[in-house]
């Protein structure tokens, strides 16, 4: 995967439309948001539901827009932490709430005045529940990421236009 390229993008377009303008817990609160609308996804009947992929990859950028306003070497970051993420779930529900579980640890370790190794552990480990999902649901993240990076810069995002 090659997220540091794509946040790199995505921060830029992001730094463009003037949406680098909210405190941390409320860019991680629309990171929640996102989460919630995958959730709202996995509900739904698997059989042809494409927007999940989206709605994962909306996940992904705005973790990676988080993570490249920090400074973190996104790939870095999530090869050096994978070896440290367990799973305790068997299907893909049970993902979901793991992929919780790290967002509500990521809002308590943004709490405090210095964000430590433990911020950019559950970034990390957030993206990696992400590719984890998809690749056991085989939708092709890489795809995903680009489609919505592609829509978003044609079309601006929630009907806000570019």
């Amino acid at each position: 995967m090659k997220f540091n390229k794509y946040a790199k993008q995505h921060f830029e377009w992001v730094d463009e439309m003037g949406w680098h303008n909210k405190p941390l817990l409320g860019t991680i609160a629309m990171i929640g948001s996102e989460i919630g609308e995958v959730a709202a996804e996995v509900l739904k009947p698997l059989i042809h539901n494409d927007k999940l992929g989206e709605e994962l990859a909306d996940v992904c950028l705005r973790i990676m827009d988080l993570m490249y306003s920090h400074g973190f070497d996104i790939d870095a970051s999530v090869n050096k932490n994978k070896s440290n993420i367990s799973w305790q779930s068997v299907s893909h529900e049970g993902d979901i709430l793991e992929l919780m579980v790290d967002y509500c640890h990521l809002v308590n370790s943004a709490r405090y005045d210095t964000l430590d190794e433990k911020f950019e552990f559950y970034l990390s480990s957030l993206l990696y529940r992400v590719i984890h999902i998809t690749d056991h649901m085989n939708i092709d993240l890489d795809s995903c990421i680009v489609h919505k990076m592609d829509k978003n810069n044609k079309v601006g995002s929630k009907g806000r236009k570019v």
